[in-house]
């Protein structure tokens, strides 16, 4: 009989935690250069978080012949992207086309069975990363935020030799803020997102933007987690090549910052398909 008391309080709490949990909306731009044929183009995207639901609107300005290359690559210049966690689903809308397709929304991914044969040896990077908090404070949006370095290289040895064929590095440079008014409510979703799929959210200050575009990005994406707390108000990230004895160039960079961040209520029809959107087989 003493359970059900426990077993109110317990439901209650839940309850009254959920009705206490904000909205959050904030504005992005991105800017992008060396991406795509050595083209800057600039991404604006409208971000909506509503407890386990999340849009992405993203609009990319770019030049003709950058928006025809991006366009050719699938990439449309006006979409979205509704995650719904608690239903396991995952909608791609094209706002240029009118169209939409609907997936399920990937899980976590399984464990690596043991081959049957031992795979053939492949020769991984040496990868060293550091990182820095610096000093340096400033409000952005009227949040305070502090100055955060961090370096990462990935050295390519050449077969099993110590001689360097190619070496990767990452320099990171970003404002941070680790308590502000929707904090708790982007913190809650990324972990949730984490915890039941593979899905990379739009939450990782314009490093998605590497996801197809360098060798290291899951150990960037990790390392980053692991030693950057915080949400990146503004940022910067350039990536360095070097290849053998040639000297080190500067491949392409990414700028994000963010405009304006709210926690007013956001209607549950944002997170629904529009009617008048023809609908698609995913890719």
């Amino acid at each position: 009989m003493r359970t059900k008391p426990l077993l109110l309080v317990t439901l209650a709490a839940t309850c009254i935690a959920f009705a206490a949990a904000a909205d959050v909306t904030y504005v992005e731009e991105i800017t992008s250069s060396g991406l795509v044929k050595k083209s800057k183009f600039k991404t604006v995207n409208k971000v909506y978080i509503k407890g386990r639901q999340q849009k992405v609107r993203s609009s990319i300005k770019a030049d003709k012949k950058t928006a025809k290359a991006l366009e050719k690559q699938g990439q449309s210049l006006d979409a979205s992207t509704i995650l719904q966690i608690d239903r396991k689903r995952l909608y791609d809308i094209n706002h240029v086309a009118n169209t939409y397709a609907q997936k399920r929304l990937p899980g976590l991914q399984p464990a690596a069975r043991k081959p049957s044969f031992p795979p053939m040896p492949m020769a991984k990077p040496d990868i060293a990363f550091k990182v820095k908090a610096l000093d340096e404070t400033k409000k952005i949006n009227g949040i305070e935020c502090q100055l955060v370095a961090a370096e990462m290289r990935a050295r390519y040895y050449q077969g099993s030799s110590k001689k360097v064929r190619r070496v990767n590095r990452y320099l990171y440079k970003a404002w941070m803020a680790t308590d502000f008014p929707g904090s708790d409510e982007i913190d809650a979703f990324n972990a949730d997102l984490s915890r039941n799929s593979s899905y990379v959210s739009g939450n990782a200050g314009g490093l998605e933007q590497l996801r197809d575009a360098v060798d290291n990005y899951d150990e960037l994406i990790a390392k980053m987690n692991e030693e950057l707390k915080g949400f990146p108000m503004q940022s910067q990230i350039k990536v360095f090549v070097k290849k053998g004895n040639d000297k080190e160039k500067q491949v392409f960079q990414i700028t994000r910052k963010v405009n304006s961040i709210s926690t007013s209520t956001i209607p549950k029809s944002e997170f629904r398909v529009g009617r008048g959107l023809k609908k698609v087989s995913p890719n």
